[in-house]
């Protein structure tokens, strides 16, 4: 006959092993998964921070292009203006002395 703690004892003495690393295991576990979870989060922040940068860097540059469009667009109209305002005055000139020459003759 055979006492029972000798049959039980090799895997009770492993108890106070498996008791003592598992919290430590699960805990190193959870913690490295909440690590990578923080470090997704911080790149995808800085990933939608550079895509709002280049999204505000394209914009600024496309106003600009549209801004020296326009500006441009107004200096031809401008111009143009000018230039029937010219002729009209020319025109108005012209027929000022027309009667004049007239009168003389």
């Amino acid at each position: 006959m055979t006492p029972a703690p000798r049959f039980t004892k090799g895997a009770l003495g492993a108890v106070p092993v498996v008791v003592g690393l598992w919290p430590v295991l699960l805990t190193g576990i959870y913690a490295i998964s909440r690590r990578k979870e923080k470090i997704s989060r911080e790149e995808t922040r800085a990933e939608v921070a550079a895509a709002v940068a280049a999204a505000k860097a394209d914009a600024q540059a496309e106003f600009e292009k549209k801004m020296d469009l326009a500006k441009k667009q107004k200096e031809k109209e401008i111009e143009l203006r000018v230039k029937q305002a010219l002729e009209e005055a020319e025109r108005a000139r012209k027929a000022d002395e027309s009667p004049d020459t007239e009168e003389d003759a």
